[in-house]
């Protein structure tokens, strides 16, 4: 019995509360007869063999050994699988619109083409590139939402047999899709059926450690899914290296669209007087770089090695063979009217240089009275053009100048004091004396020297 007051316990046959004196009035079931009632929440789950109680997420018995299956697995399963397959028939069913190519009208596919011939194949890098290394969500259609979201939220019970089943269903989806050819939208259910597999293992792990079906289940998920990231990486790092090469080239040719232009367009060699002397290569893309009465430049872009042997050979067969230096990737000539050919070659651009130079018409001269020239020995011919003549600067040809002579006239520079910070090969020489006065003299060929001098 309790006092109904303050409901403390009271002794049988006692007539007040020993806590509170409250009186006991039996006539009146002031006291009562009564007990604690208890309340269970929930089941209490006991293993079929032995009894024991099992606790949640626990799929072996810890007492006896017991499997504990759920006779609802099959059901669940199969409701899942009904679902999955519902939704894809669904979607396969669907009329989906096209995109990209597939969507676009003539017109827009011309102007694709033009833009990646113009542009060197860029735009079509940038887009193959940009899904697998954005890695963003494709555009899903209502029903493809819906099996995202059945695949990341279904419940499945927790019990050994379902976990099971649920990740050999998902291995199988994933194999089927690793199988598929690689684009952004497979890439996507590869990842969600990998996160779902994902989340079965670590449930697995918490209820039955190291199973072994488990282990090798996920095991050929892992390389499915590394099967299916690497196709993404090689396919990224196609599209970069194309990038790449392609900003690389444009870096080499100045990285302008002007530069593009030229290199895709024909070069038109203007009738000159220089330019008429010169072999030319028909349909060579380039453009003319000099063009003035001592000069004619142009650069022809795109020749191979081969070009460059076949364009040294016509320049023989049209008469530059005297003074001739040929020596790997430069051709330097003089024809039997004084006009000089300089080719040069670039094999890691594949761009030749082409300068000519005028028959110079050599005059009687003096040599200058002008400090820098008085520092310089006189050469023995009075033959050739001043160019330019004062005080802090000489610039001059001289002609009928062999090689021999021009190695004595270097000679007697370097007598003058003309020795310091030298630099020389077989037909240039350049030097400083020590009031810091510099030379330059160049053998150019055809019996002529250039020389040049400046404070």
């Amino acid at each position: 019995m309790f006092c109904s007051k303050c409901g403390a316990k009271i002794q049988d046959g006692s007539k007040f509360c020993s806590e509170c004196g409250s009186a006991v009035i039996i006539n009146k079931q002031i006291v009562q007869n009564e007990e604690r009632k208890k309340e269970f929440i929930g089941n209490v789950r006991k293993c079929p063999v032995c009894g024991e109680e099992i606790t949640s997420f626990t799929a072996i018995c810890p007492a006896c050994g017991h499997e504990l299956n759920s006779a609802k697995v099959s059901d669940t399963l199969a409701k899942f699988i009904e679902q999955v397959k519902t939704c894809e028939d669904i979607i396969n069913e669907q009329d989906i619109p096209a995109s990209g190519w597939a969507s676009w009208d003539k017109n827009q596919r011309i102007w694709w083409v033009v833009a990646n011939v113009f542009l060197l194949g860029m735009p079509i890098a940038v887009t193959f590139i940009l899904p697998f290394v954005t890695r963003k969500m494709p555009k899903l259609t209502k029903e493809e939402k819906q099996l995202s979201s059945l695949i990341e939220n279904f419940p499945f019970p927790n019990n050994r047999e379902s976990i099971l089943e649920a990740i050999v269903y998902a291995k199988e989806k994933i194999d089927f899709i690793s199988k598929q050819n690689v684009t952004s939208k497979s890439a996507y259910w590869m990842g969600l059926w990998c996160s779902k597999a994902e989340q079965l293992k670590q449930k697995a792990d918490l209820m039955f450690p190291n199973d072994l079906v488990v282990k090798q289940s996920y095991a050929e998920i892992l390389d499915d899914e590394k099967r299916v990231n690497g196709v993404i990486r090689n396919k990224a790092i196609i599209g970069a290296v194309i990038l790449v090469a392609v900003l690389g080239y444009c870096f080499i040719r100045n990285g302008t669209v002007d530069d593009i232009k030229t290199a895709n367009k024909v070069v038109e060699i203007p009738e000159t007087e220089l330019s008429l002397v010169m072999p030319k290569i028909e349909g060579g893309k380039g453009e003319v770089v000099t063009n003035n009465e001592e000069h004619f430049t142009v650069e022809y872009y795109g020749i191979s090695e081969t070009g460059f042997e076949d364009y040294k050979k016509e320049c023989k067969k049209q008469g530059y063979t005297i003074d001739v230096e040929n020596t790997g990737s430069l051709f330097d000539a003089f024809n039997d009217e004084g006009y000089n050919i300089r080719v040069t070659y670039s094999d890691s651009s594949k761009k030749l240089h082409v300068s000519m130079t005028d028959n110079m018409d050599l005059q009687k001269f003096i040599w200058p009275d002008s400090v820098v020239a008085k520092l310089l020995p006189v050469p023995t011919s009075d033959q050739g053009q001043l160019k330019s003549s004062s005080d802090t600067c000489l610039i001059i040809y001289v002609g009928n100048t062999t090689f021999d002579e021009y190695k004595e006239y270097v000679n007697a520079c370097i007598k003058k004091g003309f020795s310091k910070n030298m630099s020389q090969t077989d037909d240039h020489y350049h030097a400083d004396n020590a009031d810091g006065y510099g030379v330059q003299v160049d053998y150019r060929g055809y019996n002529t020297i250039f020389i040049r001098i400046d404070d």
